[in-house]
């Protein structure tokens, strides 16, 4: 079984006590207008356009927002930060996918 998720936010201070990873789903029906994650509404992996700036110029990338991850993937991103999350009393958060 695998999962979609189009951001993995390591070192996270906000979403739970601690030190946390937070895995941000894909897949919300809810399409709430105060989203804060509109890339997570979609249930598909989708391209993305976004601005960046350098100096006077600006340009558009392209960036994946979605992608698979089976939970031993998770598992592995979350055996390198375990350091931070046991010194810290921290965890791993699942946020979105409602």
């Amino acid at each position: 079984m695998k999962g979609l998720i189009f951001n993995i936010n390591r070192y996270s201070v906000h979403d739970g006590p601690g030190i946390r990873v937070t895995f941000f789903m894909k897949g919300c029906p809810l399409s709430c207008r105060w989203c804060h994650n509109p890339e997570g509404i979609s249930p598909d992996p989708e391209i993305a356009d976004q601005t960046e700036r350098v100096g006077e110029k600006e340009f558009i990338k392209k960036e994946e927002a979605g992608k698979l991850y089976s939970a031993g993937d998770l598992v592995e991103i979350l055996d390198r930060e375990r350091i931070f999350m046991d010194k810290s009393g921290g965890g791993v958060t699942f946020s979105g996918g409602e």
